[in-house]
């Protein structure tokens, strides 16, 4: 995994991931969407091949690299889909918002779709400037949603 739960205590904000419970949530999220995110830019052949070389212990150079590189879109889609996901809670009768006290609710759509606006920015510049001599593996841009930008209407 190129993230862990404590990337989202700054910019990208997760309330009270410090804590254990919220961070193993944040953490089911990575191991989630991580994987489906790589395969998504990376393609299926070099997703496999750097989730592989990157675990083992004494790597190349190029997956730390390749790591760095995409640290940060990685967060913007787990954070989108943690977001997404979490804005209501299932009961046994249906779908139901938290109640708050001493606070009022609004919506994370404004900051979900900032965030996953980012990443669709992120992934058409790490599309043109991947270098295929170090990265032959990579499949190049293919029609995928994360190079679809979002607004808040859903449309």
């Amino acid at each position: 995994m190129t993230i862990t739960p404590d990337i989202f205590e700054v910019g990208l904000k997760i309330g009270q991931v410090e804590h254990s419970d919220v961070a193993a949530r944040v953490q089911w999220f990575i191991n989630e969407y991580e994987p489906k995110y790589l395969r998504k830019l990376l393609g299926k052949e070099l997703a496999r091949l750097f989730r592989e070389e990157y675990a083992k212990e004494i790597h190349d150079e190029k997956w730390d690299a390749l790591a760095a590189n995409v640290k940060n879109m990685v967060a913007r889609y787990v954070y989108f889909y943690y977001h997404i996901k979490n804005e209501t809670v299932t009961t046994g009768v249906g779908e139901a918002i938290m109640k708050t006290e001493n606070a009022e609710r609004t919506t994370i759509a404004y900051k979900a779709v900032s965030a996953w606006n980012e990443m669709v920015e992120m992934n058409l510049e790490f599309c043109q400037s991947i270098d295929r001599d170090v990265y032959p593996e990579y499949s190049g841009y293919v029609i995928s949603d994360i190079y679809t930008f979002k607004n808040t209407f859903g449309i």
